[in-house]
Parts: C-alpha cells; structure tokens; sequence
C-alpha cells in the first residue's frame, strides 16, 4: 500500500485514487496507467506516447522521474513519441521507424549528431 501511494505521490494523483477510470482526466487517465505499469514491478515497460495528454510542466516532472527510474532500476523502458525533445533527454538508444519499418537504430548521442 505504501509503495502504491509514493507511485502517486511521484506522480501527482494521490488526491484522485478513489475516482472511477471514467471520472478522470486524460492526463490522470495516463499518470494512472504509468503507476499501474511500475506497480508490476515489470522487467520491461512498453509507454506508447505516456507523456502526450499531460501539461509542459508536468510532462517534465514525470520525464525526470521516468529517467531516475530507469537509472536507479535498471529496468528497460521501450518509450514509444514522436517528440525530439522526449526522445533526447530518456533515450540511451532510439530506433527511427518510417511506415512500420525500422530505418535507423543506434545510441541517442551517435543517431541524432552523426546520423547515417
């Protein structure tokens, strides 16, 4: 239980944990989904677009704790955006995909300085 309420402490809906999916916002809608996913403790987390219903602030803040998480545990976080931005301040790899096909793979710092 403790742990459930520093996941939403961490990412700011502790005051909304006893609403119905359907009583919350898209934003809260997404934190929750991102608490739920770390709750599981998994190896690896597939995040498609987690940060895109949420304000600049928090995206930031959420962002931050994203990179922390991955340095702190290790765990794999394939982090699926279309935002440069996004990319470039989590990403240790990024894979470029064009129509479903993969053009590019290589280390964040190689891909975007010195593409191919």
């Amino acid at each position: 239980r403790s742990e459930a309420w520093q996941l939403a402490r961490m990412l700011g809906i502790e005051d909304v944990l006893h609403r119905r999916p359907g009583q919350l916002s898209g934003g809260q809608l997404q934190r929750a989904a991102i608490a739920v996913a770390l709750a599981t403790r998994a190896r690896i987390l597939l995040l498609d677009e987690p940060l895109s219903h949420l304000d600049r602030p928090l995206a930031e803040q959420l962002r931050n704790e994203l990179k922390r998480l991955h340095q702190t545990t290790g765990i794999t976080i394939v982090h699926v955006t279309h935002d440069q931005d996004e990319a470039l301040a989590l990403a240790t790899h990024i894979a470029v995909l064009i129509d479903g096909r993969l053009e590019a793979f290589d280390k964040t710092e190689r891909l975007y300085f010195r593409p191919q």
